[in-house]
């Protein structure tokens, strides 16, 4: 992006501040960094993101990382990302699965354009928040789930009905998936708020609609159905069901922050462990 050379940014342990004006290259590093450490890689995201004039017409697109373990460097190039699963580094997938890139645009999704609704969680929570969390007899994730959700959608319609076995089947393992990670979630997300000083606002649970098939007669009626997943806040006795016009933008930045702290928190396994 910003940059049409190479440049090397030391950080020896260290926390790293950056700052400059505008176009400088600052998004350009936190875009980097957050494309490598990614659990599910964006297609062609370096190829995209590569300035358009590099003044080295012989340099090309890439990113690399050094360690201090000792070990190699690893390298992202247009030809391959490193943290591609199943054939993942496994210091960049460990560190991906720890990392937390967020911006305001991010926190911005558990409150804002809802307009006057309540805030709907759902999609947020499976492709981004909770999208990590493993079960722990098949370590599938909730996006994993999810997509065998969207993969047993029924190509034909018959008034047999046997065909929607597996749909439902899927249904019903993403369901239950879903409850265990939003179990998990929630205490977190109230120490959490307790921790950033908001202790007057708790998450008395999850409230949610079960994801089912819908199997209409008319086929653009045909579908999934109960996606929809709301947060019952409770605040100094009060219950809003739209924050975004009861909350002022501290606390809705500090929930904002701990739903998305929390579920990262939640989809890291337990157990000391020296990674990032």
């Amino acid at each position: 992006r910003a940059f049409s050379a190479e440049q090397e940014i030391p950080v020896g342990g260290r926390n790293l501040l950056i700052y400059g004006e505008n176009g400088a290259g600052k998004s350009s590093i936190y875009k980097a960094l957050r494309d490598l450490f990614a659990r599910r890689p964006a297609r062609n995201a370096l190829k995209t993101n590569a300035h358009v004039y590099p003044l080295d017409p012989g340099l090309t697109p890439r990113v690399t990382v050094t360690f201090n373990d000792g070990a190699s460097p690893v390298e992202w190039t247009e030809a391959k990302h490193p943290g591609g699963l199943p054939s993942a580094d496994p210091r960049i997938a460990l560190a991906a699965l720890r990392s937390s890139f967020l911006d305001y645009q991010a926190l911005l999704k558990t409150n804002a354009f809802h307009g006057d609704a309540r805030p709907n969680l759902f999609d947020i929570a499976v492709e981004t928040l909770l999208a990590d969390f493993a079960d722990a007899t098949s370590s599938r994730t909730i996006w994993e789930r999810w997509m065998e959700v969207e993969g047993s959608r029924p190509v034909k319609h018959s008034r047999s009905g046997g065909y929607l076995s597996r749909v439902q089947a899927a249904c019903n393992t993403f369901n239950s998936a879903l409850d265990t990670a939003l179990d998990t979630m929630r205490p977190i997300v109230n120490a959490l708020l307790a921790d950033l000083g908001r202790s007057e606002m708790q998450i008395e649970l999850f409230e949610r609609e079960t994801v089912q098939y819908n199997d209409a007669r008319i086929k653009k009626q045909r579908g999934f159905v109960g996606k929809a997943l709301h947060a019952k806040l409770a605040f100094r006795g009060h219950y809003p069901e739209q924050p975004q016009h009861f909350l002022n933008e501290a606390r809705l930045s500090a929930l904002a922050l701990a739903f998305y702290l929390a579920g990262r928190l939640a989809c890291v396994p337990s157990g000391p462990s020296t990674a990032l």
